[in-house]
């Protein structure tokens, strides 16, 4: 496989809602990411990294991609003192949104997930050669074209929407599923998956899913379940936790991470969270700022 040009490095900010970044360091090393209000694509050019996401250790193959959304804070470890090559490009949902259609949801591989490890996409070598491409014609359109020639925002855009194809293509391929399954219960609980990742705030139930997706609650759980093996309730209170538990990392204080994960009692909010952590809320955020200060 070519290697990456030794120019693109550093971070490239595209526009506020897209940065690229190539960076080449040497372990060890621990790399913490905060999932914010982007997706995060990463490809791992190099072997021997380990991924840590939700209590699981992972170990990246060379030339793999990772696909995390806002909902998967994650740490890249290097335990060796070896050379680690990737890129990382990041970029908010609502940047791609209306380039998908009813047949082509581009942000399939980071909301439908039910599957052990949906985070790490090993490529066979052609498709790391056309990963690395992609990744290497949108760092040059935006350093080559200029932020002053007409068409350059565009032209990016474009290359993501391909990229994201592409990802999405091996994504299915990877995980065996089909597109005659997707379109039928695949997509529709693909549908209520999205909707619980962006409506974590509100009420969140059964019986409020049966009604915004005007379908019987008993039929709505047992799909569920069958695609994903978690009740939608399961679902739910498992996303409101990675939630509480990035937000309780940035030091946001309990009371108000309760509210934002759509808890409206915070005793209940805070038996929750400790039947699934160990820890109460304000125990995990004291655990956390202290291996913060650690690193």
């Amino acid at each position: 496989m070519s290697r990456s040009k030794p120019q693109a490095t550093g971070l490239i900010h595209i526009n506020r809602d897209f940065t690229v970044k190539h960076k080449v360091t040497y372990g060890p090393e621990e790399q913490i990411y905060q999932t914010r209000n982007q997706f995060d694509i990463l490809f791992i050019m190099t072997p021997n990294s380990i991924c840590h996401i939700n209590e699981k250790n992972w170990k990246i193959p060379e030339h793999s991609l990772l696909l995390f959304n806002n909902m998967n804070p994650h740490k890249i470890v290097i335990p060796a003192q070896e050379r680690f090559e990737r890129f990382i490009l990041s970029f908010k949902p609502e940047y791609i949104e209306s380039f998908s259609s009813k047949d082509t949801d581009l942000l399939e591989c980071f909301f439908f997930r039910p599957f052990t490890n949906p985070y790490i996409l090993p490529l066979a070598a052609r498709q790391a050669e056309e990963c690395l491409s992609y990744m290497n014609q949108i760092i040059d359109c935006n350093e080559l074209s200029g932020r002053q020639r007409y068409g350059y925002d565009l032209k990016n855009k474009f290359l993501l929407g391909n990229f994201l194809i592409f990802i999405n293509s091996i994504y299915r391929e990877y995980h065996g599923f089909t597109a005659q399954k997707v379109q039928s219960s695949y997509s529709l609980i693909y549908s209520i998956i999205n909707h619980i990742h962006t409506h974590l705030g509100d009420e969140l139930s059964l019986d409020s899913l049966s009604a915004a997706f005007f379908m019987n609650k008993y039929y709505l759980c047992k799909i569920f379940k069958t695609v994903t093996d978690f009740s939608p309730s399961q679902y739910i209170i498992h996303c409101r936790i990675m939630k509480a538990k990035e937000l309780l990392s940035q030091n946001i204080s309990v009371d108000t991470v309760c509210s934002l994960v759509g808890y409206k009692n915070l005793s209940h909010f805070s038996r929750i969270f400790k039947q699934h952590t160990g820890l109460s809320p304000k125990q995990y955020a004291k655990f956390k700022q202290v291996d913060i200060r650690r690193q």
